[in-house]
């Protein structure tokens, strides 16, 4: 490996479809971006799809791995599998030879193969993944998104300061929001977790809002939300369902009459800016936070965007030094 090119290791077997909006994605972070990009995955797969193709060899290179994990693997499976692309590809990052990693795959075998080969930050108790949202102004993270479906109060603090640290290193925001998801406003309301988890992160130096509610997602009252896995996957399902059907409702409304078609080409430029502001592949993968290193989880039908994003996201977690800044935070809760 060239020791002086900080290299995003991508595992490019992990996904739907891969590899070829893995390898596409790669090309584009590599071409368009000027990142460097370690492709790890069956050669035969790879080198095909890079054939004819004018990119920096220098900048992007193929590893060969022999195994790859199914998308329908468990964890345990996958931990096993040390010849994968999914795990020679965090084992880079362990051994120095690239920066972050990035993978598409199973995301249970994902956190599983991760955690195995980085550990976690010194006083984690368990990583988070953080989901980044669009919103009214700018940008949410949501977290935890799904890998922890048991929480303690204690756990809770630890999401809202790694998510700080996240958010003013890759979105740059002075000051995040941080609020925890809970069913009203008033501090009173809440389960037992919910309740604890305010006066916790209260006693933080971060800039807790309190509460906020499953309606305030999306508005420009909070930058962070925080709750547990299995609640996060939940509203997060919900959100993913809902738009869905916002789309395949509205599509049936416009093809219902000629007069909402006319003015559905009318307002095209709207719809496209929509579009494009709800386009997940925009904001690229989810990094799961408390990591000795920054892993990035994208989703399992990733594009060639949101590979390219993805590649970003990690690329800006390595420059910021994103892991340094999360030890440092927590050592100054446990102070």
């Amino acid at each position: 490996m060239t020791q002086n090119t900080a290299f995003i290791a991508l595992d490019a077997m992990g996904g739907d479809h891969a590899p070829e909006p893995m390898v596409q994605g790669a090309l584009d972070a590599v071409r368009l971006d000027g990142r460097a990009v370690l492709l790890f995955g069956r050669r035969e797969s790879l080198e095909p799809l890079l054939k004819g193709v004018d990119y920096p060899v220098d900048r992007l290179k193929v590893v060969h791995c022999p195994d790859l994990v199914p998308m329908n693997a468990k964890p345990a499976r996958a931990m096993r599998q040390s010849e994968s692309s999914m795990a020679r590809c965090f084992k880079a990052v362990k051994e120095g030879d690239a920066v972050a990693g990035v993978s598409a795959g199973n995301s249970g075998a994902t956190m599983a193969l991760a955690l195995r080969y980085l550990g976690r930050i010194s006083g984690v108790t368990r990583p988070a993944i953080c989901l980044t949202m669009p919103g009214i102004g700018g940008p949410r993270l949501l977290l935890d998104a799904g890998a922890n479906a048991s929480c303690t109060a204690e756990m809770l603090a630890q999401f809202a300061l790694m998510a700080d640290c996240y958010a003013r290193a890759v979105f740059a925001m002075d000051s995040p929001r941080v609020a925890v998801l809970s069913n009203g406003e008033e501090e009173g309301k809440g389960t037992e977790l919910t309740k604890a988890a305010f006066e916790h992160i209260s006693q933080t130096p971060l800039n807790f809002v309190g509460y906020c509610e499953g309606r305030d997602l999306f508005t420009d009252a909070v930058d962070v939300i925080v709750t547990d896995g299995f609640t996060g996957n939940v509203a997060l399902k919900t959100l993913e369902g809902t738009a869905r059907f916002i789309v395949a409702q509205l599509k049936v409304e416009i093809g219902g009459s000629l007069l909402a078609m006319a003015g559905a080409m009318l307002a095209k430029g709207a719809f496209e800016g929509l579009k494009e502001t709800l386009d997940p592949s925009q904001y690229g993968g989810a990094p799961l936070l408390g990591l000795n290193g920054p892993a990035i989880i994208a989703h399992g039908s990733s594009d060639a965007l949101a590979i390219r994003s993805a590649i970003r996201v990690a690329q800006r977690c390595a420059e910021q030094d994103l892991t340094v800044q999360i030890e440092s935070a927590l050592s100054q809760l446990t102070a």
